[in-house]
């Protein structure tokens, strides 16, 4: 059975300039970071009520298991396996 783990992330909606915080090219650069690391957008929730333009981003990725990953890198260092 698969593992995961989540994460919510509130991106700025403002769209006030080309570039810095609330605009399109930052949003798609913080969530290019977390794509890089793994994680995948598998909601977005507007933030309607709220008098700031935001939305909460839902992310997933398989759970990484630390003492795993430390056991595959030994693996690779033994020949034959």
């Amino acid at each position: 059975m698969d593992k995961w783990e989540y994460r919510m992330v509130v991106l700025d909606l403002s769209f006030n300039a080309l570039e810095g915080p609330g605009s399109i090219a930052q949003n798609e650069s913080e969530l290019n970071l977390y794509g890089r690391d793994g994680w995948e957008v598998v909601s977005v929730i507007p933030h309607v009520a709220s008098t700031k333009p935001q939305a909460t981003v839902i992310l997933k990725r398989p759970h990484r298991d630390p003492i795993r990953k430390i056991v595959r890198e030994e693996e690779k260092s033994i020949p034959g396996l």
